[in-house]
């Protein structure tokens, strides 16, 4: 991997952010049954103090990598992707959602399946690529993706998909090769919600389910986005 080139006296706090991630992963497995490979583990924790670095350094942050707070629409001509995954459980049983709207809000469609037994990481990518895989067959070759995993984002924006040892992002690497226009997010939570109602909502769902009408469940939280009233933590 690529060395990360850090101001005097910062390595401490990089080093104390790896060692918590490599902590919370062996917490995830012992409680959880959550297994994480060595390459995920160490991509994770290298992306995690990447990303600390451009919070340090904003003047270095890469085109499309942020922190947005609320939910914005896409400009006219683009489509939006919010996509999120939950892991239930011992999380033997994952599930990934997402929420596609256009400029004015409006809905686009909307997506839920469950999964077997995957890791956190590896389920946010799927999340991604279902949601990217069929925005190309549906025919939108400019189209904004946005989720809340940073470190996912991060990865994939700094070329590290193509390589990755998850076939989830390998196969993000080459829909993203295609000839269309995508622009890769990091948002919050809180401008994340829809995809997360719905990934939550996919608990029931053993096949890709295709919402082209909403879920009356997820109108609430439609409507706030569109206003900008939803004034939820970050």
């Amino acid at each position: 991997m690529d060395p990360i080139a850090l101001p005097d006296g910062e390595w401490p706090t990089v080093f104390s952010l790896i060692c918590w991630w490599l902590w919370r992963c062996r917490n995830q497995f012992v409680f959880q049954g959550a297994s994480s490979s060595s390459l995920e583990v160490v991509s994770m924790s290298m992306g995690w103090a990447r990303c600390l670095w451009k919070d340090w350094n904003w003047s270095t942050v890469a085109a499309g990598v942020g922190s947005i707070v609320q939910w914005h629409p896409p400009e006219k001509g683009w489509l939006k992707i919010n996509t999120d995954g939950a892991c239930g459980g011992s999380c033997q049983r994952s599930s990934v959602g997402g929420a596609c709207r256009g400029s004015t809000g409006d809905w686009y469609f909307g997506i839920a399946t469950t999964l077997g037994a995957f890791s956190v990481f590896q389920t946010e990518a799927r999340a991604l690529y279902e949601g990217l895989r069929l925005s190309w067959e549906r025919g939108y070759r400019s189209v904004e993706l946005e989720s809340d995993n940073g470190v996912l984002i991060e990865s994939i924006t700094a070329g590290r998909a193509a390589d990755s040892n998850l076939v989830e992002q390998r196969l993000l690497s080459q829909l993203l090769r295609r000839n269309w226009s995508v622009r890769l997010r990091h948002v919050r939570r809180t401008a994340n919600r829809a995809a997360d109602h719905m990934a939550k909502l996919a608990g029931a769902v053993e096949q890709m389910r295709v919402f082209v009408q909403p879920p009356g469940s997820i109108l609430n939280i439609l409507a706030q986005d569109i206003s900008g009233l939803y004034a939820g933590a970050c």
